[in-house]
């Protein structure tokens, strides 16, 4: 089935089943999004977000690359531990 038959077919629902429908594909992202965030807590992926996000945290406090480089540095020590 191709996309544009999925697209088609979903118009061609009545209110009752566009509801259902939606009920149903709101499960499946929530369900693929939580797999997804499973695989990336055990590869170290959402570490590395957290990371990102606390170094543009610091980005409005803090000028400088050396500074910023050096707490990069440190995050990454830490990650090793």
């Amino acid at each position: 089935m191709t996309i544009q038959e999925i697209e088609q077919a979903i118009t061609e629902l009545s209110q009752k089943e566009l509801a259902r429908f939606r009920e149903w594909f709101e499960e499946f992202k929530a369900q693929a999004w939580g797999e997804q965030f499973e695989r990336d807590a055990e590869s170290g992926t959402l570490d590395m977000v957290a990371d990102r996000e606390y170094i543009h945290s610091l980005r409005g406090k803090y000028k400088g690359k050396r500074l910023m480089k050096s707490l990069m540095a440190e995050k990454k020590r830490e990650r090793l531990l």
